[in-house]
Formats: structure tokens, C-alpha cells, sequence
């Protein structure tokens, strides 16, 4: 796959975060690679997030907003698979609704993935608290690429080595049979993680920080 062609799907699960999603949309907005669409699956948000979300949709298509369905459960696991049923992408990536991106993610993500021939790539995350900071998001020119190991994935599932949804981004084939267990509001992430990484994937990890998960009380 040409990496100038390949179409990133990027998964956003949303609930009552109008005064964050913009912010991070707009970080998605100002990605430098560009070949890229935005689902957001609203899990039943009773503020205004679909009005701050419509103002950009007709900015730019990319973004497309949906409402979970009621073939789904409620809470993140459905409306995750609802975005992994819906995506049209070559290469996915999940993204909370109240954080930043950095600019060059989906670019050097996809190069990666590009380049070895391999089926996720991980990097590494930031958290920050409450408003955004002043982040001056340096150039990258040189990055440390570790192969991911089967020893690395014994580090992953007792956590030594963190593996999120937000940090990892996932050839789709990698995930065509893989789907959250909507039975569990807790411990999602690591089931499923732990079954996807179980199949002996080839991925790549990469020491840079290119997310910034926002803390706060909301």
C-alpha cells in the first residue's frame, strides 16, 4: 500500500465532552498527513457535543458523527466496535475525546507501518491536567524503532510496558476479527489487546511522545 494513498480511520467514542472534542478534533484537524477520516460515535452525550461536532463536520468531511445504535451496548466497548464496524480505513487508530495529537502521529505511524511491513506500531503518551498547555510541538528527525517482542508482550499484559487504545495504530487486517467484549466496563482495553497481540503480530514500538491525554474531574 503506497503510503500517499493508504486511508487511516481514526475511532473517537464520545459522552458529554463538548467543551473538550473540539480541541481534540481540531489537533486531528492539523494533522500533517492527510488521508484520514474521523468517526465519532456518540454513546448517548445529553449535552451539546453534536452541535460542536456538526461546526466542523461541515468545515470537513472527514469528520463524520454517528450515534451508537441499539445494536451496541452502551458505554465504550460498543460504541468502539460500532467505529471498527464502520471504518473504511487501510490503517486504524483509537483517540479519546479530550486529548491532543501530535501533529506528525498519523504521518509517521503510517510510515512505519509502511516501510516494515508491520501490523501496529506503538508509541509513547504524555498526560497533562485540565487546560490545554502552551505545547510546542518539536520537529521529529531521528526516531529509536524497537521491534516488539514476545517478551515485550508478556511486559504489556502485566503492564510494564503500557499499551492503550490511543497509543498503538493497527493495520486493519490486524483487527478483522477482533472485537471489544461489551460485557466489560472495566479491563476492555487489556482483553482485548492481550487477544489481538496473542496471534504473534509483528509490530513496532517508538520512544516519542505523540499524545497528550488530558487529566481531569470530569
Amino acid at each position: 500500500m503506497n503510503q500517499f494513498f493508504a486511508k487511516v480511520t481514526i475511532i473517537m467514542a464520545t459522552w458529554n465532552r463538548a467543551h473538550f472534542i473540539e480541541e481534540a478534533l481540531r489537533s486531528i484537524y492539523n494533522q500533517s498527513y492527510k488521508n484520514w477520516e474521523c468517526l465519532i460515535i456518540d454513546d448517548g452525550s445529553i449535552d451539546n457535543t453534536r452541535e460542536v461536532v456538526q461546526k466542523l463536520i461541515e468545515k470537513d468531511h472527514r469528520f463524520k458523527y454517528f450515534k451508537r445504535t441499539g445494536k451496541y451496548k452502551k458505554g465504550l466497548p460498543g460504541s468502539r466496535n460500532m467505529g471498527l464496524d464502520l471504518a473504511q480505513g487501510d490503517n486504524i487508530i483509537f483517540f479519546d475525546d479530550d486529548d491532543i495529537i501530535h501533529p506528525e502521529n498519523l504521518r509517521l505511524c503510517q510510515e512505519i507501518l509502511e516501510k516494515n511491513s508491520a501490523d501496529f506500531c506503538r508509541y509513547e503518551k504524555k498526560p497533562f491536567f485540565e487546560k490545554k498547555e502552551n505545547f510546542t510541538f518539536s520537529k521529529i528527525t531521528h526516531l529509536n524503532l524497537k521491534e516488539f517482542t514476545a517478551a515485550d508482550i508478556e511486559k504489556m499484559v502485566i503492564g510494564e510496558i503500557p499499551f492503550d487504545f490511543c497509543n498503538v495504530m493497527w493495520d486493519s487486517k490486524a483487527l478483522k476479527h477482533e472485537r471489544f467484549n461489551e460485557s466489560l466496563m472495566y479491563a476492555e482495553e487489556w482483553e482485548f489487546y492481550s487477544s489481538v497481540l496473542s496471534r504473534g503480530l509483528n509490530g513496532f514500538s517508538i520512544n516519542q511522545v505523540l499524545y497528550y491525554n488530558r487529566k481531569h474531574l470530569e
